[in-house]
């Protein structure tokens, strides 16, 4: 069960499945299953040498196996979330910033009259944590901002949108 699981999470990590892909993919894994599994249900000899090889196998790991791989997994987790938080931007009702560095360098972007896509292109990703990719185009910039992997991106969208619908003054302290 575990080779199963780790070779599906494989899979998924190495492509991207559009919508119409991973349906596809799925129904013909599903028929092709089905399918094999009544054809050797009614034919249990139709291919006894692989009958017997599935039978002789016999993958097994111990507790070691699986300590060692759940503390490198977490070691991996622990350095992703340490390293997120040295890059990350910041939305503002009238600007962007992009915080990124081990001193946090800062860039400003303008926000008023910008433009912002959302992109599902991953179905899996998407099914996972609601993510998809945010594309911000800054009226004075000529490259647009790519956001990869922005979880729950409906609600955040729908945030954004409702926070750059309002121009906002801020007055400082009077200096005479």
């Amino acid at each position: 069960m575990f080779l199963l699981v780790l070779g599906v999470n494989l899979v998924v990590f190495s492509f991207d499945f559009p919508r119409t892909t991973s349906l596809t993919l799925f129904f013909v894994c599903v028929a092709v299953g089905l399918a094999m599994w009544l054809l050797f249900t009614f034919n249990p000899n139709l291919l006894p040498w692989l009958t017997g090889m599935l039978d002789s196998l016999n993958p097994f790991v111990n507790s070691t196996f699986y300590f060692l791989f759940a503390g490198i997994m977490a070691l991996v987790y622990f350095a992703v979330f340490i390293n997120v938080r040295f890059d990350y931007w910041e939305v503002r009702p009238n600007e962007l910033l992009h915080h990124h560095g081990f001193l946090s360098n800062l860039e400003r972007f303008s926000a008023p009259n910008l433009r912002i896509d959302k992109e599902i292109n991953d179905v899996f990703e998407y099914a996972l944590l609601r993510t998809g990719r945010l594309i911000m185009h800054p009226s004075n910039e000529r490259r647009a901002i790519v956001l990869e992997n922005v979880p729950f991106i409906n609600r955040k969208e729908a945030e954004i949108t409702k926070m750059l619908g309002s121009l906002q003054v801020q007055m400082g302290p009077d200096t005479k």
